[in-house]
């Protein structure tokens, strides 16, 4: 923004013509005004300073005021990547670093905030403010106590070695190579949360931090320690309770027909060496569980069910469901889908032409279709046994940057993962890379 841009635009703000102002740190956030009711940071500032000297723009005439802070693990990858290319020396990059560390805490806390931002400053105090997020919070605490004790003890097995990523693929049973490298599948720990994702157990480790029960130490990828604070909960003299998460209830609600088509799926993946999404995605997992397919041409009438995938899998998932006959609903198998003849021809024919060498635009303005549906048939195509290595079509670069958004995030929803790639990093790629 030029200069001139910049100074109509505060003044206009400064003296109410407009209600709104939107501002980056480069703009220098040079508000004098009292009436402002709310500040809204749409990424998370690096220190705590600067979030309490921003946030503290809100308010100034004393009357109550809204401060919301909008959270992206994206953030503090960001602000890593912009510490690294820094040119401060190791003792000051170390100490940004903390900084950092504590502003991520900040974020997940379920501390009261103020208390929290007292705390930080050295103004200690017990009153909680009774008005922030956190102290309105709804729902109930769960005791997490024993999952608790699993992350500490995992901590110690690996002798405070590693970070969070590798504590959390311990604790879920990941099938990663990287485990199965450094013999890490081998530890009493492995798998002891294996009903739980990586995302979920990662975030509770994130709690565990910002209640100072571990600390992260190091600079871009931190290990993990325990505190002090860690030790009564390991001894079981104390207990933790943290509310429960969304992910969590909505997998209580799941019902056990999935769960047993999910444990499947893992076996099967485990012994082929592949990942789980590519034996049958959840999609395919749901609507299985929601209809009881019991005949081979019931099954290839789910989504993302072709020959070839049952001639692979299809036996031994309709091994599952049978016993679950009883919970067949009434009204037809799978009615809403097209005739199955003509469903599969239409995709196949896609694939072929893809084949040719033919782009997904050029595609999709040959067969008016957009290129989302486009891309909806060359994936199915490949889960189904057609050859057209689609992952070739993704920078290497990008590959490795979406799986690990994947195993962070899960790859039920797929918006969350594009979320936290860089701009660059279409759908398209998410979805040759995943094949989802």
């Amino acid at each position: 923004m030029a200069d001139k841009e910049r100074n109509v635009a505060q003044e206009a703000f400064i003296h109410d013509r407009s209600t709104v102002i939107v501002a980056t740190n480069a703009f220098g956030m040079g508000i004098d005004k009292s009436n402002v009711r709310y500040v809204i940071h749409y990424q998370m500032p690096r220190t705590i300073e600067a979030y309490y000297q921003e946030a503290g723009r809100a308010g100034r005439d004393g009357e109550e005021s809204d401060c919301i802070l909008l959270f992206s693990p994206q953030d503090i990858r960001t602000q890593s990547f912009l510490i690294e290319q820094s040119s401060l020396s190791e003792d000051r990059m170390k100490l940004e670093y903390g900084k950092l560390q504590q502003m991520t805490s900040f974020c997940h806390t379920e501390r009261c905030l103020p208390l929290y931002l007292l705390d930080y400053f050295g103004d200690r105090s017990n009153e909680v403010c009774r008005k922030c997020s956190n102290c309105n919070k709804k729902g109930e605490k769960v005791d997490r106590t024993k999952e608790a004790q699993m992350i500490f003890s995992c901590i110690k097995r690996v002798r405070e070695k590693f970070g969070k990523t590798i504590i959390a693929q311990i604790l879920v049973g990941s099938q990663n190579q990287k485990i199965k490298q450094l013999r890490l599948d081998q530890l009493p720990t492995y798998g002891l949360l294996k009903t739980w994702s990586q995302k979920e157990v990662a975030q509770l480790i994130d709690l565990l931090i910002a209640e100072g029960y571990i600390k992260p130490a190091g600079h871009a990828y931190p290990t993990l320690s325990l505190c002090e604070k860690a030790l009564p909960i390991l001894k079981g003299e104390e207990s933790i309770y943290v509310y429960a998460q969304r992910e969590e209830e909505a997998r209580e609600e799941q019902n056990d027909v999935f769960e047993a088509l999910r444990g499947l799926r893992k076996t099967v993946a485990a012994e082929h060496n592949i990942a789980p999404y590519m034996v049958f995605s959840d999609r395919t997992l749901r609507e299985m569980s929601q209809y009881i397919p019991l005949t081979k041409e019931e099954f290839l009438n789910i989504n993302g069910v072709g020959e070839q995938k049952w001639d692979k899998y299809g036996q031994l998932f309709l091994n599952v469901l049978i016993p679950f006959k009883d919970r067949r609903p009434e009204q037809p198998i799978i009615e809403h889908k097209q005739p199955l003849r003509k469903q599969r021809a239409h995709y196949l024919e896609t694939a072929n032409r893809f084949k040719e060498q033919a782009s997904v635009q050029a595609l999709a303005n040959y067969f008016s279709l957009s290129e989302s549906t486009i891309i909806k048939h060359l994936v199915r195509a490949e889960q189904e046994g057609s050859e057209l290595n689609l992952q070739n079509y993704v920078d290497q670069d990008k590959q490795i940057l979406i799986q690990n958004a994947a195993k962070e995030y899960g790859t039920d929803k797929l918006k969350p993962i594009k979320e936290a790639l860089p701009a660059s990093i279409s759908y398209q790629d998410i979805r040759f890379t995943l094949l989802k």
